[in-house]
């Protein structure tokens, strides 16, 4: 069983410390969804921002009127030109969602931190998290004590963080997506990634465009504050 560092004071949940050092098992308060209960596809981005290809990636999701969510990283935030990508995310009225503040395995991601980052550098709030990997057991803790959260998982993904077939993800994205579906995508890069081009993320999204609008479905952003509406 995997151990988790202790953590600092948690702004999602002020009551008590950020502890992610057990992996309980499965609990009726634990909110995690794969998937929504709605017509539509949920394309989320992970690990950015990311310079340019992010920039690009809100202009092709505004040419299509789509919405998407895009799950940040406390590494890609760096700099203020960051934290000005993402409020410029956020202003396009796609969503934010807590990628942790670190994504490394088997370490805590620090999701109180960067919340607390996310608000005074960005002013974002969010009480959507997912975890780097998508670590279940760095998710149940911040879920078990701060009702609140709701972590993301997905329900159709491409393995993007290496090169892509764009043929093979177009007969994959064919077969896979259904109303609800929530897709795993990549803008930015992950510390340690062996490949760290990720232009292929724009031909990917184009194609998922044109698939979800052959079968009738929009493309809408995560509600940041879902845990007010339930899965719909």
């Amino acid at each position: 069983m995997p151990r988790f560092k202790q953590g600092p004071r948690c702004a999602l949940d002020p009551a008590g410390p950020c502890r992610q050092d057990h992996c309980p098992g499965s609990q009726a308060d634990c909110r995690f969804i794969t998937r929504m209960d709605r017509n539509a596809l949920y394309l989320t981005y992970d690990d950015g921002p990311n310079g340019d290809t992010t920039l690009r990636l809100l202009d092709l999701l505004d040419r299509e009127n789509a919405h998407a969510t895009f799950f940040v990283s406390g590494e890609s935030m760096t700099t203020a030109s960051d934290a000005a990508i993402i409020r410029a995310t956020a202003a396009h009225h796609h969503t934010i969602g807590n990628h942790g503040l670190r994504h490394l395995p088997n370490v805590c991601p620090e999701f109180c931190t960067m919340a607390r980052r996310l608000w005074e550098e960005c002013s974002v709030a969010t009480t959507l998290i997912r975890p780097p990997f998508g670590s279940r057991c760095a998710a149940n803790n911040v879920l078990r004590t701060h009702r609140s959260a709701v972590g993301l998982g997905w329900s159709l993904a491409f393995s993007d963080w290496l090169p892509v077939d764009l043929d093979e993800a177009k007969a994959q994205a064919e077969a896979q997506v259904a109303p609800g579906t929530i897709v795993l995508l990549h803008d930015g890069v992950a510390p340690g990634s062996r490949y760290a081009d990720r232009s292929q993320v724009l031909p990917l999204t184009q194609l998922l465009v044109r698939v979800a609008r052959d079968q009738g479905l929009s493309l809408e952003s995560i509600p940041s504050d879902l845990h007010r509406y339930g899965n719909r």
